[in-house]
């Protein structure tokens, strides 16, 4: 260290270990900071961020990433929100008639009091994840979804008998069986098993709803679609 960050001082003397890392103490200010190493260039930084997102939509928990990465957890939930923008990684309606299958899988956000609903949209054409919603199982989370594909050129719907469904969607474009949303279904399976924050429903708990949307937009990205 030649300088002090804070004043810019020459008057640098060494103030033991934090760590393992030198500490150093400014004359002049007071100031105490630790060695670093030799910052990394923003391709670097760009190389480390897509390896820690392939280790984390391959099956690891975001701690267990952070640890092999030597990074924070919090560096790691900052990659997730970084690249995980579903209006850049779910697809566009191209305005072709398509049938899509609904579903709500469920997780846990904050603490297990409190459950939170996963609303799906698939195609069965494409085989894509279309839509998502995040909320209650209520029939206002519904609407949110359902507002969501209005640029799909919808045939029909295939639900499960949840009462909701029959609330919203009309009667004609609605199909409600449990043999009908196979698809969907295998779909929330693949979540689980690529996901770490999905794999043990009764044990692991989300803290941020943020961090939860862009995760689903990788897996839908990269797993899916």
């Amino acid at each position: 260290m030649n300088k002090c960050h804070q004043c810019q001082s020459l008057e640098i003397i060494k103030q033991g270990f934090h760590g393992n890392k030198q500490r150093y103490k400014c004359r002049g200010c007071g100031y105490q900071s630790t060695q670093t190493n030799t910052p990394m260039s923003e391709a670097e930084r760009e190389k480390r961020m897509l390896r820690g997102l392939c280790l984390f939509l391959s099956g690891l928990s975001k701690n267990a990433v952070a640890k092999l990465m030597g990074v924070s957890c919090q560096s790691v939930c900052n990659w997730i929100l970084k690249l995980g923008d579903s209006e850049k990684l779910l697809p566009r309606p191209s305005g072709e008639l398509v049938c899509l299958e609904l579903d709500e899988m469920w997780h846990f956000l904050g603490s297990k009091k409190n459950k939170l609903w996963i609303w799906k949209a698939y195609c069965r054409g494409t085989k894509a994840l279309v839509a998502f919603e995040c909320g209650d199982r209520d029939f206002r989370t519904l609407v949110r979804l359902v507002s969501k594909l209005k640029g799909y050129n919808v045939k029909i719907f295939f639900t499960d008998h949840f009462g909701p469904y029959q609330k919203l969607i009309p009667e004609s474009m609605l199909i409600q069986s449990k043999s009908e949303t196979v698809a969907i279904e295998q779909n929330n399976g693949r979540q689980r098993h690529w996901l770490a924050a999905f794999r043990r429903r009764s044990i692991v708990v989300s803290k941020s709803l943020k961090v939860l949307e862009s995760t689903l937009a990788l897996f839908a990205f990269y797993h899916v679609n």
